[in-house]
């Protein structure tokens, strides 16, 4: 029998495939460069990372949203509300 995911395991999801896709985008090889872009060192960005952005404060999310260019869509499915029109 295949496990469902839970809502908050589905927007940890949701979080990953955001980042891997603006790294992509942006030509970034490294998490290290992507702790760089956001004005954090890698540590801290490491950190966040092992924890799945558990106590990120919106402030923090806002500017990873706008520095890696999330899309709408990439936003409500981290958020975990439908997308208008879905």
């Amino acid at each position: 029998m295949a496990r469902t995911k839970t809502p908050q395991q589905a927007r940890e999801d949701a979080l990953r495939k955001a980042i891997a896709k603006a790294k992509i985008e942006l030509g970034m090889e490294y998490d290290k460069d992507v702790a760089e872009m956001l004005g954090v060192c890698r540590g801290t960005f490491c950190c966040q990372q092992r924890k799945n952005f558990e106590p990120m404060k919106l402030w923090d999310f806002a500017k990873m949203a706008r520095m890696l260019h999330f899309s709408g869509k990439d936003v409500c499915a981290i958020i975990g509300v439908p997308m208008d029109g879905d």
